[in-house]
């Protein structure tokens, strides 16, 4: 009869659960970086000085990321514009129709985009971010 003993399970183990609790938190991390930088960004695109579409800003941990916005009632006016002046970014009109008021004295207001320049010209460099830190987290783990 043949014996084998195997060692290091015990070890491996651990390993396994520390990796399972470090690459969610990776992936959050590197999440809410993107989110918050993404917001400073937007904030200082704001056209007007008044503060209150500034102090709107926020960024909500939602399940799975993060939410960046700005809570203002006139913040989707100010970004897209209104009645024939309106400007929405490509694959975006859905969103930007969810704004739209019908009725009433038609008002003409110039787009001033804020919060989409800085989303969209990050959003493809977040999945650059992630693979680093997770390739940084197996790399750790692999050296062990």
């Amino acid at each position: 009869m043949a014996k084998f003993k195997v060692t290091g399970l015990a070890e491996l183990n651990r390993e396994i659960e520390r990796m399972s609790r470090d690459i969610p938190r990776q992936i959050d991390d590197e999440l809410k970086k993107f989110a918050d930088s993404v917001l400073a960004d937007a904030v200082s695109r704001v056209h007007v000085d008044k503060g209150l579409l500034k102090a709107s800003a926020f960024v909500e941990k939602i399940e799975g990321g993060y939410t960046i916005g700005f809570s203002a009632l006139y913040s989707a006016f100010e970004e897209f514009g209104t009645g024939p002046l309106t400007e929405v970014p490509k694959g975006y009109e859905a969103y930007a129709a969810e704004f739209k008021v019908s009725g009433g004295k038609e008002r003409r207001g110039e787009p001033h985009p804020f919060l989409f320049p800085p989303f969209l010209s990050r959003k493809d460099k977040i999945v650059e971010e992630l693979e680093k830190g997770l390739k940084a987290l197996i790399d750790k783990f692999n050296a062990r």
